[in-house]
């Protein structure tokens, strides 16, 4: 059996070189963790151009994805690849038209309302749903091209028009996608919660499954939610910056909404990427919540994403120090110095 593989930087060993260093001192730049290990084709073709085809953080996606199914190997749990590398859009709304969007492990998205940013996960999510965009409506037709591996190269083409969506799989019709991957969606709830049940619906998920996965939070994503115990039948769960437990029932705040849906669909994610590629979708984080809880919230999002791919849009600015996991795209062009602190 022939070896051909070989060692490559991520960032450029020095400056001028593809991708270019990323501001990363010497040291980084000679380190492991700066190293990616391919075949001796894709070694060439990842430096052609300057590496423009190829960038960093798509790069640290595929080693990070690749890393997790070897530990998941090693337990015995044998998940087929994935990696969703891109999306295209053809036909939308003016300021989403034409854009395209290259994916790695982590992503954010970076627009005002009225760019596109919702719709663009509607579309990522589209595989997965029965009808297009669930209630979400839009004016005029969309058409995109949606790329991934598993490990062989794919293309997907959807075009939806008067509520009807079409698909291509590699360019030939399909009436449906057995899908490439699970999305994932949290959103802002549109109407005030007072059930169990519509919080699991949110998620996509029955009670009794959320209820379950629920307990899991604590130990699984080590974040806001501490822990997580029954009440008269009902889930109640102690946050650690909240001064009273949480009673899963009845009016409550959209903060502690937002919280719990977030850490129990990182959890699904987990859960959910032990069988096979997952897409974490996060539609913004509320206006109601302060900055420093979204800083925490993203670089919770750093650390647990762990064998699925998450994308983050959001009007909100990324916090510097963390910048550099994740891969930035901007719906804003001129503006997006002013959002996002370097």
């Amino acid at each position: 059996m022939a070896c051909i593989g070989t060692a490559c930087h991520i960032y450029a060993a020095a400056p001028g070189g593809p991708r270019g260093t990323g501001g990363l001192p010497f040291d980084q730049l000679q380190s492991a963790s700066n190293g990616i290990w391919l075949c001796a084709d894709h070694a060439r073709l990842i430096d052609t151009n300057q590496g423009q085809g190829y960038p960093a953080q798509l790069l640290l996606g595929w080693r990070q994805l690749h890393e997790n199914y070897l530990v998941q190997e090693m337990r015995g749990l044998v998940a087929p690849g994935g990696l969703v590398t891109g999306i295209t859009i053809h036909q939308g709304p003016a300021a989403l038209a034409s854009r395209s969007v290259t994916l790695s492990a982590l992503n954010v998205v970076v627009g005002y309302n009225g760019t596109g940013k919702s719709i663009l996960l509607d579309l990522l999510a589209s595989v997965a749903q029965s009808a297009p965009f669930g209630d979400r409506r839009w004016v005029g037709d969309l058409a995109a091209d949606i790329h991934w591996f598993d490990p062989q190269p794919h293309m997907l083409r959807l075009q939806a028009r008067d509520s009807r969506i079409r698909f291509k799989l590699d360019h030939k019709p399909v009436p449906f996608v057995p899908a490439p991957y699970r999305p994932i969606i949290v959103r802002t709830p549109r109407n005030h919660l007072t059930e169990l049940r519509e919080l699991a619906e949110l998620l996509d998920l029955d009670a009794n499954s959320f209820r379950n996965l629920l307990f899991e939070v604590p130990d699984r994503v080590c974040g806001e939610v501490s822990s997580v115990e029954i009440t008269d039948g009902t889930p109640l769960v102690h946050l650690r910056s909240w001064p009273e437990p949480v009673r899963l029932e009845g009016h409550l705040s959209s903060a502690v909404v937002w919280t719990v849906l977030f850490e129990t669909a990182i959890a699904l994610a987990q859960v959910l990427s032990q069988t096979g590629p997952t897409l974490l979708l996060i539609d913004d984080f509320g206006d109601f919540l302060h900055p420093l809880r979204v800083d925490r919230m993203f670089k919770l999002l750093t650390d647990a994403t762990l064998g699925f791919q998450t994308v983050v849009v959001t009007h909100s600015p990324l916090p510097a120090e963390i910048q550099q996991n994740w891969s930035i795209t901007s719906f804003i062009d001129d503006e997006y110095n002013t959002l996002i602190p370097t």
